[in-house]
């Protein structure tokens, strides 16, 4: 879809009268190329009107190559690449990567045609150095947010990898069920459950990012924190939250657990934070605004007691963790067939701990299509 993708934002471009486009943020490159932009190292997609160039560190460079061969990355067909040198993609000179990368782009503005041009540019993700580097050889205009609402309708490719990241998801809180029991460790519970995931998935499943949780007892305070030593204790509650991600797309769901019987408070919390995520899908559908989804989150919470206390809604979701619309009273977008978010009410209360329930769903003609599948219930273990 990569090529169908360039043609729809190259006749958006000349419709805001620019001729290209330098691309720079990870997701967008990505999404444009098929190209793994890092944060590491500067990369970019120059989007021209007859030819699309990417920048990139060079990989590798080969080995007994008297002439500077370098491997090129993978691309998507058809499109052009332009390299520059890198640490640990040479050993014998020093790599200036800033100024290395900006000649490569203002080669590749030329390469692309743009020389002279309008060009549309990033600004919030491209560096003041390489934004020069554009100006030196076009004429910079900033470039709007069309590609982030291209990317927040999924195609049915995108959509099966959500549904992989999901469903290896509902297996994994399947281990977490089997596993955890009074003086077990959260890491030993983190293991268990990216080992059962892997095993479903097919892929290397990595869950330390800060957006995962694996917090138990008292940490449950935390809202989301890595596993630690820490071992589980009769009566405690525990939260995994888990965002894996499967070539690139990511699924966010999050159940929570308890050791032993749940205290009557505990079990009135995670009701009423289900009947806020049932008050909000039955809501959520095209036209409807992410704002008023939020709302129908939040109103058995607030009758309940706890309005004071709320802490999540819910978000977009696809090669980026937060993507909008953002399921808050301040987001006033409305929702699109095709968008994938999460919803996630979660109560924090001193005394009993934390609480939280996230599900993610699919935006239909009609309504949503949950793609989560585990049990919604408070999961007792023993």
């Amino acid at each position: 879809m990569t090529l169908d993708r360039l043609s729809r934002f190259q006749r958006y471009l000349s419709s805001r009268d620019l001729a290209g486009a330098v691309i720079r943020r990870p997701a967008n490159v990505l999404y444009l190329t098929g190209y793994y932009a890092g944060l590491e190292r500067p990369a970019f997609a120059i989007v021209g009107p007859d030819a699309v160039v990417v920048v990139s560190p060079n990989p590798l460079v080969v080995v007994g190559s008297t002439s500077g061969d370098v491997v090129q990355p993978g691309l998507a067909a058809g499109l052009d690449w332009v390299g520059y040198r890198a640490p640990g993609g040479t050993v014998d000179r020093v790599a200036e990567v800033d100024a290395l990368s900006s000649v490569a782009l203002g080669d590749a503005l030329i390469r692309a045609g743009l020389r002279g041009k309008r060009v549309g540019v990033e600004l919030g993700d491209v560096s003041a150095r390489h934004a020069a580097a554009v100006a030196e050889v076009a004429t910079v205009a900033p470039l709007d947010e069309h590609l982030a609402a291209m990317r927040r309708i999924k195609e049915p490719e995108e959509l099966a990898l959500i549904r992989t990241a999901v469903a290896a998801n509902d297996h994994g809180f399947g281990a977490v069920a089997m596993v955890l029991a009074a003086g077990v460790s959260e890491f030993t519970i983190q293991r268990e459950l990216v080992d059962q995931m892997q095993k479903v998935a097919f892929v290397p499943i990595d869950v330390s990012g800060p957006n995962n949780a694996f917090i138990s007892g008292p940490r449950t305070m935390l809202l989301a924190a890595g596993a630690t030593d820490r071992r589980v204790e009769h009566g405690d509650l525990m939260i995994v939250d888990i965002n894996p991600v499967i070539r690139y797309y990511k699924g966010d769901t999050t159940r929570t657990f308890v050791v032993g019987p749940p205290t009557a408070e505990q079990q009135k919390v995670h009701d009423t934070l289900v009947r806020g995520l049932e008050s909000a899908e039955k809501l959520a559908k095209p036209g409807v605004k992410a704002s008023a989804v939020a709302n129908a989150l939040q109103e058995p919470i607030i009758a309940a007691g706890y309005g004071g206390l709320i802490v999540h809604g819910g978000h977009g979701l696809g090669l980026e963790h937060l993507e909008r619309p953002y399921i808050i009273p301040g987001d006033d977008m409305p929702l699109e067939e095709g968008m994938v978010i999460a919803l996630e009410p979660g109560l924090y209360l001193p005394g009993i701990g934390g609480l939280r329930i996230e599900d993610d769903y699919l935006v239909t003609a009609n309504g949503v299509e949950v793609l989560s599948h585990y049990p919604r219930a408070l999961v007792v273990c023993w």
